[in-house]
Formats: structure tokens, sequence, C-alpha cells
């Protein structure tokens, strides 16, 4: 998607107030949401969709996300558009997204981007995650603290534990 066919797209976002405005949307996206996650620019259009959608109606992007969270997490823009979407979802959407990051922490904490995913996990200061977290560290302290991206996140665990 091109910087241009972006914006007008997050324009016309704008103007989307029926319920067959939504659901037109929702069809033309569904298909859609890893990849423009991914695109340099088309990632726009999805925070736009995350922030200007009511809650109700943003479901599917979650969904997506969800399923496909460890290939959209391991690029720079699906990590932004995935710290967004866990800055904006209701309970049940980031109880179930923060699960599939934990699901997956072993990819994650090795990556360049995703490590960032486990590090914003961490702040939410949610015990019994954060408990999973600093379990898979702990076990597996020696390789991850040679690795460049895991020691990032050993740094922010021992931050919050002392």
């Amino acid at each position: 998607m091109n910087q241009y066919g972006t914006r007008a797209f997050q324009t016309l976002i704008d103007f989307i107030t029926s319920e067959q405005d939504f659901d037109i949307l929702r069809e033309v996206m569904l298909n859609n949401v890893s990849t423009l996650s991914l695109d340099q620019n088309g990632n726009h259009v999805i925070q736009k969709l995350l922030f200007a959608l009511p809650k109700s109606k943003n479901q599917f992007i979650f969904d997506e996300l969800t399923k496909n969270l460890v290939d959209i997490s391991k690029i720079q823009k699906g990590g932004i558009v995935i710290t967004k979407a866990l800055s904006i979802a209701n309970e049940s959407q980031k109880t179930k997204l923060i699960l599939e990051i934990v699901k997956n922490i072993d990819k994650l904490i090795i990556d360049s981007f995703g490590n960032f995913i486990i590090q914003t996990v961490i702040l939410y200061q949610i015990e019994d995650i954060n408990n999973k977290i600093y379990k898979h560290v702990l076990t597996n302290i020696v390789p991850l603290s040679k690795d460049k991206f895991a020691s990032h996140v050993i740094d922010k665990v021992t931050l919050l534990i002392y």
C-alpha cells in the first residue's frame, strides 16, 4: 500500500458510521490485517482502525493479530501494531493476545523486535503472566544472557524484581 492510499483509507475510516459500513469494512479488512500490519504504510491503517472502531467492532483485528502474532511481532512496524493493540484492548482481547505472546516467548525473546513485545507485557505487571516470563528467563538464563536481544528482557525482569 502506498502512502497516499494509506492516507486516503485512513480518512475514509472517519466517515464510517452505519452498521452496513462497518460490515463492508470488516469484509475488506478481514484477510488483510496481517499484511497491512507488516507494511510500512499499511500499519497506519490498522492503528487507525484500532483507535477509531468501537471496541465492539474491532474483534476481527485482534483475532488476526493473535493468529499471526509471531510473524507480526518480528517486524518493527508489526511490533508497533501489537503494542498499540495491547494499549487499547478490552480485558478479554488483552488476555488472549498476552497468552499468545507468552506461549511464543521462546521465539520472541531472542528476536530484535519481538523482545520489545515481551518487555511491554512485563510492564503490564500481571503477576501470573510475569511469573511465566520469569520462569522462562530463569530456566534459560545462560543461553538468554548471551543473546543480544534476550538480554534486554533479562534486564527488564531484573529491574522489576528488585
